[in-house]
């Protein structure tokens, strides 16, 4: 559940970051850990639902961590 009193930009797609600087991976883990527990509290019905949340969180898990991998490239 999200907390009302948290600012709507810290929120990203239902997960809840906390308003602080965090570095990449920080933020990175975070996301997947509140993904973790979101399916944890509501797992996939169907083994389709499960490969579609699978591929979802590698891509996002992914997407948050592409920054570093082009700054780690440019040296």
């Amino acid at each position: 559940m999200i907390d009302d009193d948290i600012p709507l930009k810290s929120r990203i797609g239902g997960v809840v970051v906390p308003p602080v600087n965090l570095n990449p991976y920080q933020v990175a883990a975070n996301v997947a850990f509140n993904m973790m527990a979101m399916t944890a509290a509501f797992p996939p019905e169907t083994p389709a639902e499960a490969e579609l949340l699978s591929k979802s969180m590698s891509r996002m898990i992914t997407h948050l961590l592409s920054p570093i991998d082009e700054v780690a490239t440019e040296d």
